[in-house]
């Protein structure tokens, strides 16, 4: 059942919980970029900002997505990027698991692709020789 005819605290509510997104949360999510992430791990991670900034990774995404999270959206674009380079460069060092990194590295659209190339004859002959001498 909606509010009644009249409620005053039902205009302009869209529906839904009031957002977290703040002040606070830019600049935690811009502290977490710029180093930050390395007081919880070695490799920064969408799932572990969202614990730092006590939400969801699927709120994480969706503010991503926000035309007015412009520069949130920017920060969480570059911690996708320094993931990937990250991987990369620790992996090609053999500083990290090559294994562990080529899955990582498959969530940045890189694949680990193996090509066979068979280049047959187009017309093959066989020759059966038979015990008697014989050619079929």
């Amino acid at each position: 059942m909606g509010a009644p005819i009249g409620n005053k605290y039902a205009l302009g509510n869209r529906g839904g919980r009031p957002t977290k997104y703040n002040e606070t949360v830019l600049e935690t999510a811009r502290d977490y970029f710029n180093g930050g992430y390395e007081q919880f791990g070695v490799l920064p991670t969408i799932e572990r900002l969202a614990l730092v900034l006590g939400v969801g990774s699927d709120t994480v995404q969706a503010w991503e997505k926000q035309e007015d999270k412009n520069e949130f959206s920017i920060i969480v674009k570059g911690i996708r990027n320094l993931q990937a380079d990250l991987l990369l460069n620790k992996c090609l060092l053999n500083e990290w698991n090559s294994r562990t990194g080529n899955l990582l590295l498959s969530k940045h659209g890189y694949a680990e692709k193996k090509e066979l190339s068979v280049d047959a004859p187009k017309s093959v002959k066989i020759d059966i020789h038979f015990e008697d001498g014989g050619v079929e």
